[in-house]
């Protein structure tokens, strides 16, 4: 809303598909405008910044990216590089703001640390997290963000008379949290992360097993394995060419594949 001036003609939001659903309803509400929905790659799901440049050249009415690492619902984790490139691109228009949506900072499955664009484009970056990724409380909604001066003011105005405040009980409770894993090498956000790539090791083992006897399937389904985040975006369109060209049953004949997670334990029923 901040970011949506009444009297410019700039109300239009960018965003990269796959994408949270939010980033394309809340734009809409918020600005009156259905977003402009980039593609990324199919392997990797990184955008384009030629796209980007291209889409902002062509269109004088965006008012903002939103970029989003690590992603939701993919995974994927945009490089440091790639970061640059984007911002590269939005600082030749000043006028266009970004939102980056980091709450998925702390969880990530592969090396290194995590990059944000407001690091190469801090004049005209918004950056937000939160405390409900980083403890695996999604219902914990206790958020922040980051941004200039005057934007953070304008923020901190229509939330204030929005919804007011998270409850007090929260917020303690992120601070202690935030005290302990800075005394502590990241001790508690570090056990969740360690669980969640538990999880995620025993969910492809499962469909690893069930896809045995399909490798061509098995291949199309793993291209892309998430590198952070909460989620597994497998390419389904594996299954339905295997499905075409008679590699697997026909759909008709194929036993529902069944995979639960419920106290602890994963159950799999193998593709028959």
């Amino acid at each position: 809303m901040a970011m949506t001036n009444g009297r410019s003609h700039r109300r239009r939001f960018i965003c990269f598909a796959p994408i949270y659903e939010s980033f394309i309803s809340i734009p809409l509400l918020v600005g009156g405008e259905q977003p402009l929905v980039l593609s990324t790659d199919p392997k990797t799901f990184l955008p384009n910044p030629a796209e980007l440049r291209a889409a902002l050249e062509a269109n004088d009415d965006i008012c903002c990216v939103i970029v989003n690492s690590p992603n939701n619902p993919t995974g994927a984790i945009y490089p440091k590089e790639l970061l640059a490139e984007l911002a590269n691109v939005i600082k030749d228009f000043p006028e266009v703001w970004a939102l980056s949506d980091e709450v998925y900072r702390t969880v990530r499955f592969v090396p290194g640390r995590h990059a944000s664009l407001r690091q190469f484009l801090p004049d005209q970056t918004v950056s937000v997290s939160g405390m409900s990724k980083e403890v695996s409380g999604t219902g914990l909604r206790l958020g922040f963000c980051a941004g200039p001066l005057n934007l953070i003011a304008l923020i901190r105005s229509i939330q204030s008379n929005s919804s007011s405040c998270v409850n007090l009980p929260t917020q303690r409770a992120y601070e202690m949290l935030i005290r302990h894993d800075i005394e502590n090498n990241m001790e508690l956000r570090a056990g969740v992360v360690s669980q969640l790539q538990s999880r995620q090791k025993r969910l492809l083992a499962a469909f690893e097993a069930a896809l045995e006897r399909h490798p061509a399937v098995r291949e199309a389904m793993f291209a892309h394995v998430a590198q952070g985040a909460f989620y597994w975006f497998p390419n389904i369109q594996g299954i339905l060419d295997a499905c075409a060209s008679s590699k697997v049953p026909s759909a008709s004949s194929v036993r529902a594949f069944h995979l639960s997670i419920g106290g602890g334990d994963l159950c799999s029923r193998e593709l028959r």
